[in-house]
């Protein structure tokens, strides 16, 4: 097995279907992580470290706010974390909307390899821009 060396601190998912992720915290890497969940944008703003999380994977429609919305509030925080905006069917008008915010990736349910490959890459590159080191893989 290959070995990536990278420091991964957080990955804080501000979903209200927190069970649409599972494939992703039960993978052998990004299981390892601490994993936090939001149900709305408002309480991820409120309780989470942005200094710490290494991705960031937000829905688009949040109960509270758009997820477009949300990365803009988010931005003025941190502007080097990575940031997923997450529909739960693909849209056009989603994809638009999370490429004119700013978002590193545009993701649609249900999570599958191509979510594990860009959240692997992207929390390890966060964490080599905090240089600190961990060895996973």
């Amino acid at each position: 097995m290959n070995q990536m060396i990278c420091q991964l601190d957080d990955v804080i998912v501000v979903d209200a279907s927190l069970n649409d992720y599972k494939v992703l915290a039960n993978d052998e890497d990004l299981g390892r992580l601490i994993w936090r969940h939001f149900p709305t944008g408002e309480l991820a703003l409120r309780g989470a470290d942005v200094s710490l999380a290494s991705l960031w994977l937000v829905n688009m429609q949040l109960p509270d706010m758009d997820g477009a919305g949300f990365l803009a509030l988010l931005r003025h925080r941190s502007r080097h974390c990575p940031v997923f905006l997450v529909s739960n069917e693909y849209s056009p008008s989603d994809e638009v909307a999370a490429r004119v915010a700013g978002a590193s990736a545009y993701l649609w349910k249900p999570a599958d390899s191509h979510w594990l490959e860009l959240c692997r890459h992207a929390a390890s590159r966060a964490a080599s821009r905090k240089g600190r080191q961990r060895v996973l893989g």
